[in-house]
């Protein structure tokens, strides 16, 4: 689960840097504006004072925001089960760990 994780991450981190450089590369952005941009897209808000003008980034846009969501939701997806795979084992441990010292307290003080 680590190893997708650190996959998730790693393919999340590279859309962002896709994204920045291909925005200022396609309309002339500073990076700052075309890494919020593409934050913009990837988290499906999106924001009336940026947006593509010409075509081939309206292009790019369209085909960049149905991969990049797709990404982003098999990320929340992937994190969201590390989490309770997590908090799962958790808890097995301390039951696990309540069932041994019922049985310690037992065996000292038997009824």
């Amino acid at each position: 689960m680590k190893f997708l994780l650190k996959v998730v991450v790693s393919c999340f981190i590279i859309l962002l840097l896709v994204g920045t450089i291909s925005y200022n590369y396609l309309e002339g952005w500073n990076y700052v504006d075309s890494l919020y941009f593409t934050t913009m897209i990837l988290t499906t808000i999106g924001h009336p004072n940026l947006y593509p003008t010409t075509d081939i980034s309206k292009v790019f846009t369209v085909f960049f925001s149905i991969i990049g969501i797709v990404i982003a939701i098999f990320s929340i997806y992937i994190v969201s089960a590390a989490y309770f795979e997590h908090r799962s084992r958790t808890m097995r441990n301390k039951n696990r760990i309540r069932r041994k010292r019922r049985l310690i307290k037992h065996r000292k003080n038997p009824d």
